[in-house]
């Protein structure tokens, strides 16, 4: 089983996230620690994101002989193992001296993709020789010179996809999905810690979910070892939320699986497009 796993001098393995963050506290310093492990302000986001998930509960299904669980999907048309992508983290050799290219390898033995930041500890170039699917994010600069240069090198490299970061000064418009109409994708970003909060991610509508402290506690304990591991975790997690909701691929992961608790619980339903009733 997973969590039955040992290093090469017998010490088990973290058998979650959780685990694993308590021991990259351990091994990090105090100024790295906190770089990856605080967020902006008060920190209200921060908690926020937690504090969302468990807002929803899943609803078992079981005996409905969902034997073989499927967990490959696609994004933009990018084929993956599993709907959890690698966040793009900027000074990953903060963690771990391979730092981003630690993190790459890891991501193609998983078979998902790999975000490089534009503060990225390692080049482009050194990144897109060690990872299989990689996406590029893109702070854009004033200069828009050095924003076409680091376009142009990424395209070269081999970069699947731009993901763009932008800074609003007002609050944006919120529960996304349906404001996109299916005219897009939905990645949702911020917050996983779980194989449940996946899952939940999913039956909201999202195509499939970026996660980046859980890589990067894996990053700081065991390098490449250990985020591989942190993935593997979280596959197995999803595999078995998926099995006891009754679904055998991420495809049939719709709203019908949620119950809502605290403020949501109150929240008129919505309807599908079939006439459906759902969360």
């Amino acid at each position: 089983m997973v969590g039955e796993q040992v290093t090469a001098e017998g010490h088990p393995l973290p058998i979650n996230v959780h685990e694993y963050q308590e021991k990259a506290q351990a091994v990090l310093s105090p100024m790295a620690y906190g770089y990856f492990a605080g967020g902006a302000g008060d920190e209200v986001t921060l908690r926020a994101n937690r504090q969302a998930f468990d807002q929803w509960r899943l609803l078992p299904r079981v005996l409905r002989g969902a034997e073989e669980i499927r967990l490959e999907t696609s994004v933009l048309s990018q084929p993956i193992s599993m709907p959890l992508l690698l966040d793009p983290i900027g000074l990953q050799r903060l963690g771990h001296v391979e730092g981003e290219i630690a993190s790459a390898r890891a991501a193609r033995s998983a078979g998902t993709i790999f975000t490089l930041s534009t503060g990225a500890s390692a080049t482009i170039e050194d990144v897109a020789a060690s990872t299989g699917k990689w996406w590029f994010q893109l702070y854009v600069n004033r200069d828009r010179g050095v924003t076409c240069d680091l376009v142009q090198r990424a395209e070269a490299a081999g970069a699947g996809a731009l993901v763009v970061t932008v800074d609003m000064p007002a609050l944006g418009r919120r529960a996304v999905v349906d404001a996109v109409e299916g005219r897009g994708e939905v990645l949702m970003d911020g917050g996983i810690r779980r194989g449940t909060d996946v899952v939940k991610a999913l039956a909201l509508g999202a195509r499939a979910v970026l996660a980046g402290r859980p890589f990067l506690w894996g990053l700081a304990v065991g390098g490449e070892a250990g985020v591989a591991h942190v993935l593997e975790l979280l596959g197995a997690e999803i595999t078995l939320a998926m099995t006891l909701c009754g679904c055998a691929g991420v495809e049939e992961v719709s709203r019908s699986l949620l119950v809502g608790v605290g403020p949501v619980a109150g929240r008129p339903p919505a309807y599908a497009s079939d006439g459906r009733t759902t969360i």
